[in-house]
Formats: C-alpha cells, structure tokens, sequence
C-alpha cells in the first residue's frame, strides 16, 4: 500500500506492524528473517514510508491479554472515514476515553453493481418446507 493512498494513517501503520509480525512467523532461521527484514525494508520505502515509521512498526510487539473487563470495553463511536477530519475527530474522543472506528461509505461501484436479482413481493408467498425423513 503506496504511503500517499487515501487509507487513514493507523492503517499504514497498521500494514507495516502486520508485515514484520507475518515475516517473524513464518520465517523459521534468524538469517532468512534478516534477509527478509532487509527486503521489506526496501520495499516499505520504495513505497513512501519513512524509516521512522518503518522502525516502529518492525518492533515486537508483547502478547495481549485477551481478557475483556467492562472497563475495557467503554465507547465506541463508528464514523465514515474522511481524510483528515477523521484524525482529528478521533485525537478529540481519545481525550474523552471514547474509541473511534471509521467505516468505508458507499462507492460509486455499489451503488452500480447488483449482486443478486431482486425477487418481487408478489411472487414469494409463505412457505412451508418440509425435509424427508426415513426415521418415522
């Protein structure tokens, strides 16, 4: 994912944490995980990331307790992502202990692709389904 997409920030960050976390699992010897850190390395800023970024998401992160407490839980607010207004809305309600999560809104391609043929009311009717049974 080029640095310069439309994606929010947390997101290519997100990418880069997700990369390194793949390569540790997979690659089995401390040298083919060097090589294959080097690799990512200039792939990541070939696409625009800086070192910066790159260095904090290849750092290892500690197991979490998946242990969920009604305090954990708190607020969270769903909003449509915007680039820039969704950032600074989420700095806001972090100041508040509320979560943010943004969704995509609807495209141009799902408002013209129609996956399945709407059946009309008036051919569908209550129906009553019955499985065959040899038991009795």
């Amino acid at each position: 994912m080029p640095i310069k997409s439309r994606h929010p920030n947390h997101v290519k960050r997100g990418v880069v944490r997700c990369l390194y976390q793949r390569a540790r699992r997979v690659t089995n010897m401390s040298e083919n995980l060097k090589e294959e850190e080097k690799h990512l390395h200039k792939v990541l800023q070939s696409n625009g990331y800086n070192s910066a970024t790159i260095r904090a998401g290849s750092k290892e992160l500690p197991s979490k307790d998946h242990t969920n407490t009604e305090q954990e839980k708190g607020l969270i607010l769903t909003i449509p992502y915007i680039a820039g207004l969704s950032e600074s809305i989420q700095r806001v309600c972090r100041d508040f202990d509320i979560k943010t999560a943004f969704k995509s809104g609807k495209t141009l391609r799902s408002h013209l692709t129609k996956v399945k043929d709407t059946i009309p009311i008036t051919t569908e009717s209550s129906k009553v389904y019955s499985i065959p049974c040899s038991c009795g």
